[in-house]
């Protein structure tokens, strides 16, 4: 509860600080796969008593990829909507390689400590990526009506077009000569301070960051003669915030923590579609001319929110902690198609703002009690809560058939109970964890891609429960010097728990469960209550091995590791086509340190096996046809994919 948007848990990574004696480091590696040399380095130290600094920075280049893209020429044909007059031009095949990446990120930092009692760090980090195709990772793996695009199928392999010549001059955000690509720039200032007294520390955080990103995608996701969609965005996203936390120490067997936080977001968000082979010179704009639509958004966000816990020491064994987080969060929105060709005005709606307020109220307990049993083994029953904000689909498009309340969603809000056992067994060479959990999301958050509209919409299932067990195995064998075994195991069942109004995957006919909206033109229905939620396999689990040996003037570090994974239905709306298989993947890797540490040598190997996995799949545009008549066509799919087999070589100096 000490987190906004911690609905499934939260992750924190910590950056190091500075040292106080001098240490840097030369990193030098090369990724096989994409041939992509990296480049790292950091230097660190005091420069005074009281004040010292750190700077790491990572750079890299591709001159390939892990995706080949085999898409030809393609002769891209059009009509003037305005003369009725055609012609066309030539849509060049996209980088041959994905995502074929240039990268450069830093971070400074700098610490102050005046005395024992205070501690004040800033932490400057920004980072510049640019990717010759903003959809390199989607690959078109399941077409089952005639005349498919190719290649199809479960390769790394995919085709795509750059923006039509004739589009390229006139199109926003089309970049040089129409190439696709993305761009993405971010930065972050953090400043914290730390007040440590005898009884008690206060913590501060004043937090910016923003980030812009722009790209260019053949929306399509395939190349051929009908291929005709593409769309260039941009969001830019600024977000302020402080916290301020305080926490006591008593000898007692009570003690507490109270803080509070303030944020302030702005995103904007611009973007413009290529649809369908129409254009019109007589547009008002020269960039409306190869323009189908455009999209242009807006969304301002406040949020503020207290929290507090206290914790009781029972006794030597037992303690008993509780506490709240109370949120009160504010959006506002607007959303307006600017341009709309006037052959789609039957579908869109052109120079109509709409506005949306929205405001939530939120209180997430959360209590825990733990037994101790010895040094070595506890148990603890929690329950827990948790809020994920609402919000506004900044993406979506505004049909004749909608309204400003298709576009907002609400908060997620899970709670539910966990029994847990952490424990140290075997003298402590075995480190056993076991946690069962069952919590149940009301309101469960939910995107879905609408390919006739072109648009991701954001909203909401009625709920869904997840429960399970996880299991995991850490083993230091004394028999074995330097060797550690690990592993986990898990079952998680998650399901729908109402979703009676859930939208039809493209296709989906009559007897598959979807129907008609009695109301609404065009829109379909389907009930999911009982059915899996998306990426959601029963079983999972690792097993690994690491192990360290002295060698001749130095050190040699071996592991290996291999992930199971149950099969898993990819779509949100239960497509019986999108199915992952059950898979396990292995990665590997070796090291030896020379001398002192002082160099080291590494290679590291991921999905050994080259496993083609999906985590996300959509329709492609225009495919599929009569979603919930009797005669329903299903859709080509398009994949989101995880790395090909990947190998990199590093070499490590330090000083």
């Amino acid at each position: 509860f000490f987190g906004k948007n911690g609905s499934a848990g939260v992750v924190s990574v910590v950056s190091a600080d500075p040292s106080q004696k001098f240490e840097s480091y030369v990193k030098v590696a090369y990724e096989t796969k994409a041939r992509q040399p990296i480049y790292e380095g950091m230097v660190s130290g005091a420069l005074s008593d009281t004040f010292s600094a750190r700077l790491a920075v990572r750079g890299s280049t591709m001159s390939r990829g892990y995706i080949e893209n085999v898409a030809s020429a393609q002769n891209f044909g059009y009509i003037d909507v305005a003369t009725g007059n055609t012609a066309s031009t030539v849509a060049t095949p996209a980088d041959k390689y994905g995502p074929n990446e240039d990268s450069l990120a830093g971070r400074l930092t700098l610490m102050y400590t005046p005395n024992d009692s205070i501690k004040n760090v800033t932490k400057l980090s920004a980072n510049k990526t640019k990717t010759g195709n903003g959809s390199w990772n989607y690959i078109v793996y399941d077409c089952p009506s005639a005349g498919a695009p190719t290649p199809c199928g479960r390769d790394f392999v995919n085709a795509m077009n750059n923006l039509p010549a004739a589009a390229a001059a006139t199109f926003p955000l089309s970049g040089s000569g129409g190439v696709l690509h993305n761009d993405y720039d971010s930065l972050q200032l953090t400043n914290t301070t730390q007040f440590d007294f005898k009884q008690w520390n206060l913590n501060t955080t004043l937090n910016y960051q923003r980030f812009k990103n722009i790209f260019s995608i053949d929306a399509d996701y395939y190349s051929s003669p009908t291929s005709s969609t593409f769309a260039n965005q941009r969001d830019k996203y600024d977000a302020y915030s402080g916290e301020v936390r305080a926490q006591t120490s008593f000898s007692g067997p009570f003690n507490f923590l109270i803080g509070g936080l303030y944020q302030k977001t702005k995103l904007k968000s611009f973007q413009a579609v290529i649809l369908a082979g129409i254009v019109n010179s007589a547009a008002p704009l020269p960039e409306n001319l190869f323009e189908s639509f455009d999209k242009y958004s807006n969304t301002d966000g406040e949020t503020a929110s207290v929290f507090a816990q206290g914790t009781w020491k029972i006794n030597e064994q037992w303690e008993f902690a509780a506490g709240a987080r109370y949120t009160h969060e504010t959006k506002k929105s607007d959303f307006e198609h600017r341009y709309v060709n006037p052959a789609l005005a039957g579908l869109f709606v052109q120079g109509t703002l709409i506005k949306a307020d929205q405001s939530w109220n939120n209180v997430s307990p959360e209590a825990t009690l733990s037994w101790k049993a010895n040094d070595d083994v506890t148990l603890y029953g929690a329950y827990k809560t948790g809020y994920k904000s609402g919000g506004f689909s900044n993406s979506a498009i505004l049909t004749v058939n909608t309204t400003a309340a298709n576009f907002q969603f609400n908060p997620e809000k899970p709670k539910g109970f966990e029994l847990g056992l952490k424990s140290q067994l075997l003298d402590r060479t075995l480190n056993l964890v076991v946690t069962l959990y069952d919590y149940k999301f009301k309101d469960l958050q939910l995107e879905v891609f609408n390919s006739s509209l072109v648009a991701f919409n954001a909203g909401n299932a009625g709920s869904a429960t997840t429960r399970g067990i996880e299991t995991e195995v850490e083993w230091l064998p004394r028999a074995v010097s330097g060797l550690t075994l690990s592993g986990s195991l898990n079952y998680n069942e998650a399901k729908y728990e109402n979703f009676a109004n859930a939208p039809c995957y493209a296709g989906q006919t009559i007897a598959q469960g979807c129907t008609l909206d009695p109301v609404l033109p065009g829109v379909t229905r389907q009930d999911l209550t009982g059915k899996h939620t998306a990426v959601a396999p029963k079983i999972t689990g690792n097993l690994g091995v690491n192990w360290e040996t002295g060698i001749p003037k130095g050190k040699l570090v071996l592991s290996g590791n291999a992930r199971y994974s149950d099969s898993y239905n990819i779509s949100q709306y239960n497509n019986p086509r999108t199915i992952q298989a059950s898979y396990v993947m292995f990665d590997a890797a070796a090291k030896v340190e020379l001398g002192d540490g002082s160099w080291e040598l590494g290679v590291i190997g991921r999905n050994l096996t080259n496993k083609f996995v999906l985590t996300g799949t959509l329709d492609v545009v225009g495919g599929g046809s009569g979603t919930g008549t009797a005669a329903g066509v299903p859709a080509t799919q398009a994949g989101l994919v995880t790395l090909p087999r990947t190998v990199q070589l590093q070499v490590t100096k330090r000083f």
